[in-house]
């Protein structure tokens, strides 16, 4: 594998707006995945980890507790949600699930495939 470096991950922020940019009607997309509600899904995933978590218990066996500031957060994506805006998203998109031969990025790969799920 190689190194991830300064270069990798500009070159992934790059390869994701340019999905972004993609017309996903454009190219039969639109019947594919959640047309909205992105940012809520999200974060009532997030808030299941975050719950999950606050009832775990340390080394010690005391309760690891609630991700600090995590009620604020989702209360201000809840406020902020962008509405009437679709695009193509990557749900595990991050640099390490890029293929490179180079520092810039070739490709995204990914076991689940649906845009918006």
């Amino acid at each position: 594998m190689l190194p991830i470096t300064f270069a990798s991950w500009i070159s992934a922020v790059d390869t994701l707006a340019k999905l972004h940019k993609v017309d996903h009607v454009a190219i039969g997309l639109e019947s594919y995945g959640k047309p909205s509600g992105f940012y809520r899904r999200q974060i009532g995933s997030l808030s299941k980890v975050a719950a999950a978590q606050a009832s775990a218990k340390d080394a010690e066996g005391a309760p690891v507790g609630p991700i600090p500031g995590i009620d604020e957060l989702a209360e201000w994506f809840k406020k902020y949600e962008v509405k009437g805006s679709t695009s193509i998203v990557h749900g595990d998109y991050k640099v390490y699930n890029t293929a490179r031969r180079s520092a810039m990025m070739d490709s995204t790969a990914s076991r689940e495939m649906k845009t918006n799920n």
